[in-house]
């Protein structure tokens, strides 16, 4: 009994260091959105070219973390017959700080016009966008912090909503596409292709956050909750 008590209590102190990543994972998302309004706000360059710096500094932290900790999970007796799901979803999140970083780097890269700039992300909601996406990763931390926490029927509420909120994002990145079509005869083509780019690589950190939810759902139907 007392053997049960230490591996459990180890596994508790393992799931709270991977809710600390993901909280780490989700300020690569907060910077991001930074970034972009300080593109709107047109800043100056030096400015926004350090905000993608932390992006990169934040990334590659948590990339870090995440190997840190598969290979704890890995190498120890932790989650017995759940520790696949487990690697999967460090694997899962990890995507999500690749994925905010890799489009930042298509705003920096790109040379964007104003107007462009403008147009997506202040009168199209380009902005309300991003912090959706953001919004839809806390949602994936709030499942992650509740686990052994709520009746399993809770979890999987908040599963649903992280399901829900992804849907919405998608909703909303088509309408973006779409307002982006719409304008090809008044912004620069090389910019239509950087932003559709941009939505393209973005709309993966609602997506990653959504399979993350899927793996903690089967991991609760598996008894883990």
């Amino acid at each position: 009994m007392d053997l049960f008590r230490v591996l459990r209590k180890k596994e508790d102190d393992l799931l709270a260091r991977i809710v600390n990543y993901t909280i780490l994972v989700s300020k690569t998302v907060e910077k991001l959105k930074e970034l972009v309004e300080f593109l709107i706000k047109k800043e100056e360059k030096r400015k926004i070219t350090s905000i993608f710096s932390e992006i990169d500094m934040l990334e590659t932290e948590a990339d870090e973390v995440r190997r840190k900790l598969t290979e704890e999970i890995a190498a120890g007796s932790f989650f017995s017959y759940l520790r696949e799901d487990f690697l999967l979803l460090l694997e899962t999140i990890d995507d999500i700080a690749d994925s905010a970083k890799d489009a930042s780097k298509i705003l920096i890269e790109s040379k964007l016009n104003e107007e462009s700039i403008l147009f997506l992300f202040h009168n199209s909601g380009g902005i309300r966008y991003v912090d959706f996406l953001l919004n839809t990763v806390r949602m994936l931390i709030k499942c992650l912090e509740s686990l052994r926490k709520v009746p399993p029927k809770k979890l999987i509420s908040l599963v649903r909503s992280v399901e829900l909120s992804e849907e919405d994002a998608d909703k909303m990145k088509t309408e973006l596409m779409k307002s982006l079509y719409e304008k090809t005869k008044e912004l620069s083509i090389l910019d239509i292709i950087s932003l559709k780019d941009f939505l393209n690589v973005v709309d993966n950190i609602a997506d990653k956050a959504e399979d993350s939810s899927d793996i903690i759902l089967r991991m609760v139907a598996k008894g883990y909750a």
